[in-house]
């Protein structure tokens, strides 16, 4: 019954594909007109598909955007990665063709590489640390993207990265011995599994499913909500239960499409997306936790790694995080970064 329902959604969500790629055309004619007309109009893409959670609270988003703005400012959403992977809307963002996003870490970390710092491998025990994390850094990355071009309008952990696979890796030496997908492009993953011992297949992210049913890769890693969204759970059987990283989920907008607002207008904008991004980051971890149960009724098994290994990946963890000074970040935003999560870590403990 669950595979039933997978699968009638992935045809819904063809079609809301071929919609919106006909909706992204069709922006390119009627957007002269829009703009004649006085409305600002937003074109955002997602990889998130058409219905999920997420896309459901932008819809309600840009309904009070445009509702409190008389109708001057909208988004125009292209979901489902109609638009292309991160990269392809960057590009496309760079030309005026798009004017915003919503990015995980390896979007920010093409536009702006030191923003990667809060992806760390095992750098964050829980949701809690990362967001005392973000919260107290959020000003400096807001202007570092300001210097890149972008207005950072939220940024949020989102979610824990487990690796997922279709044969059982007890061990980090099966681990090193699979097929595991890289998210082609992706510098920090590359570095990650380096320092791990692993060789990966590079692939875009639209790539995994089908190389995951043809057998060129036979593990993947992701966010339990992500594997459900983009249907991969349907060719894999095994997750190991530790982390290995939590990603962050961050949304921006062109600077020059920023400055066709008025300053009223960013007011409302930033106002009432970061309310909609509180809502989403609320929403998100409830569907998280509903997430592994509902990965487990499928037919995945969790399967634990010994402690032996836990140990070695997060040694290999800390000293990776050593060695990308001064290639990703600096050594201050590293040290900024240690500070501020091992200042909540004793918090935390002392309340206990």
């Amino acid at each position: 019954m669950i595979r039933f329902a997978a699968q009638t959604l992935a045809v819904r969500y063809r079609r809301a594909r071929s919609l919106a790629l006909l909706a992204l055309l069709l922006g390119v004619v009627l957007m002269p007109l829009m703009a004649a007309a006085g409305q600002v109009v937003i074109k955002f893409a997602t990889l998130a598909p058409e219905g999920t959670p997420w896309m459901n609270l932008m819809q309600e988003m840009n309904q009070e955007i445009q509702h409190k703005s008389n109708g001057q400012v909208a988004f125009r959403f292209y979901p489902g990665g109609v638009a292309g992977d991160e990269q392809d809307v960057i590009r496309k963002m760079r030309i005026n063709q798009l004017h915003g996003g919503a990015f995980s870490g390896f979007g920010l970390g093409r536009l702006l590489p030191e923003s990667r710092v809060l992806e760390l491998p095992m750098l964050f025990r829980d949701a809690a640390e990362a967001d005392h994390v973000v919260a107290a850094l959020f000003a400096h990355f807001e202007a570092a993207f300001a210097r890149q071009g972008y207005t950072l309008l939220s940024l949020s952990e989102a979610g824990a990265v487990y690796i997922f696979s279709q044969q059982a890796l007890r061990g980090i030496d099966d681990v090193r011995r699979a097929k595991l997908w890289l998210w082609q492009g992706d510098t920090l993953a590359q570095s990650m599994f380096r320092a791990f011992g692993i060789t990966p297949v590079p692939l875009t992210l639209p790539d995994v499913l089908p190389s995951l049913q043809s057998g060129l890769i036979d593990a993947c890693y992701g966010t339990p909500l992500a594997v459900l969204a983009f249907q991969w759970f349907t060719k894999i059987h095994y997750r190991l239960s530790t982390p290995i990283t939590r990603v962050m989920g961050a949304l921006l907008v062109t600077q020059q499409q920023w400055k066709q607002l008025s300053a009223e207008q960013q007011a409302l904008v930033r106002d009432t997306v970061r309310q909609y991004a509180a809502k989403a980051d609320t929403a998100i971890r409830s569907y998280e936790q509903k997430a592994l149960p509902l990965l487990k009724s499928t037919g995945i098994q969790a399967i634990s790694l010994s402690a032996d290994d836990v140990a070695q990946l997060q040694q290999r963890s800390e000293q990776l995080h050593q060695e990308l000074v001064g290639k990703l970040y600096s050594k201050d935003l590293l040290e900024q970064v240690m500070r501020l999560r091992d200042a909540y870590r004793s918090n935390a403990s002392a309340k206990q």
